[in-house]
């Protein structure tokens, strides 16, 4: 399951998109 997780999260990042990048940030535990 961390493997689909890593791919969205890595799918946000390549979206570009803020709320998505904040959300990852969260849910790796660091801050911005």
């Amino acid at each position: 399951m961390q493997g689909l997780t890593t791919k969205l999260l890595l799918s946000g990042f390549f979206l570009s998109s803020d709320r998505i990048k904040q959300i990852a940030l969260c849910l790796l535990g660091q801050p911005s």
